[in-house]
């Protein structure tokens, strides 16, 4: 039981940085009603329950910096990004019963994920989806 949606807890959205905000947890109420429907909308179609995990929330603006190093983005850029994570407006995604992929194209069937972002990370380091709730249009990528 979560409690900010039926399956959703704060604590899953909590900064995962070492030596940062001390695990602070702003985040958006749009996001996570948006991932609790995305999560129902895949139990329906699937007709057996489809766990989405949360593998990264909010992040406190050094954690965010250290994430994009750590991904290969350079320093300056690093240091100059944007990132909806820390707004408290995405999330880094999966799921044990579907893949990557099609999590991402079930993602574009959610509104706030349709007018905001969806992302895929792939390769050793990430397999995930990122959904965001950002408010300036539409974004897609593959990294």
């Amino acid at each position: 039981m979560g409690d900010v949606t039926r399956d959703f807890d704060r604590r899953e959205f909590a900064c995962k940085g070492a030596g940062c905000c001390g695990h602070s947890a702003p985040i958006g109420a749009e996001l996570v009603r948006a991932l609790q429907e995305l999560r129902d909308m895949l139990t329906h179609e699937k007709g057996v329950d489809v766990p989405i995990f949360v593998k990264s929330g909010f992040r406190c603006k050094r954690h965010d910096f250290e994430e994009a190093v750590a991904r290969g983005v350079p320093r300056m850029f690093a240091a100059a990004r944007n990132s909806q994570h820390c707004l408290g407006l995405a999330a880094d995604i999966s799921s044990t019963v579907v893949g990557a992929d099609e999590l991402a194209a079930a993602a574009k069937g959610i509104a706030v994920f349709r007018d905001g972002g969806i992302g895929r990370y792939t390769g050793s380091r990430h397999d995930v989806v990122h959904v965001d709730a950002r408010l300036d249009g539409p974004a897609r990528w593959t990294e």
